[in-house]
């Protein structure tokens, strides 16, 4: 099984904000893989996958970062992990962070 991990950001416009994000990312060792972005009115969308496969932190660790980086950034992020998505799943949402 693959570990991947979807970050999604809905953020008013904050220059540099994926420089500030992919150093985050990288110092817990995690691999961007694919990104879509796009802008909605004066609302900036992004979404990262990410192999999480050798990343240092656990998911709850990540998603606790998250929050405080969100919190002084006042951005929406949210962490899914992939099993969310697998059709064997026990409990769609137990691996997603809301923050």
């Amino acid at each position: 099984m693959s570990h991947l991990s979807n970050y999604q950001l809905l953020v008013k416009i904050v220059l540099g904000l994926f420089t500030m994000l992919q150093k985050d990312l990288s110092r817990n060792n995690t691999n961007i893989l694919n990104i879509s972005q796009q802008l909605m009115e004066n609302y900036f969308t992004m979404i990262i996958l990410e192999d999480t496969a050798q990343m240092f932190d656990s998911f709850p660790e990540l998603a606790h970062f998250s929050l405080k980086r969100a919190n002084v950034l006042q951005l929406d992020i949210r962490l899914q992990n992939e099993r969310n998505f697998q059709s064997d799943a026990p409990h769609l949402g137990q691996n997603e962070h809301s923050i």
